[in-house]
């Protein structure tokens, strides 16, 4: 269901935007629970996490090498969120479906869209049910 909603949201409208103000607003939940979490007594640490990048010569202080993974992982999720909100913006609902949905084994609800689907919704429903 989120996976529609999505969908409907990036309908008509541009994609660096939107995704700017979806990851915002990811960001401000988490930062509501960590202050939340703050507010309660728990304390935040920040340890050693060794040697970056598993050089031994490069060996930062906790708060830099933990800004600098961070930003790695900021960076990735970023891309990877672009990509999927664009391939939900540019194919249909029907296409998108099948991709979107987890693979349970329930081949019973899939073989609907065995029937009436067009051919890649065909292919994706039976990759996904018949290939374990």
């Amino acid at each position: 269901m989120t996976d529609v909603a999505r969908k409907r949201a990036l309908e008509r409208r541009d994609l660096i935007p939107a995704t700017f103000w979806i990851r915002i607003a990811v960001a401000a939940i988490f930062g509501l629970a960590l202050l939340w979490r703050i507010v309660n007594g728990a304390q935040v640490v920040i340890r050693d996490g060794g040697a970056l990048f598993g050089i031994a010569a490069l060996r930062p202080a906790p708060i830099p090498e933990f800004l600098i993974y961070l930003t790695i992982d900021v960076l990735l999720i970023t891309v990877v969120m672009w990509l999927y909100f664009r391939a939900l913006q540019i194919s249909p609902l029907s296409m998108c479906g099948p991709f979107l949905s987890p693979c349970t084994g329930d081949c019973s609800r899939k073989a609907g869209l065995l029937r009436r689907g067009p051919s890649s919704v065909k292919r994706a429903a039976a990759t996904c049910c018949w290939s374990r």
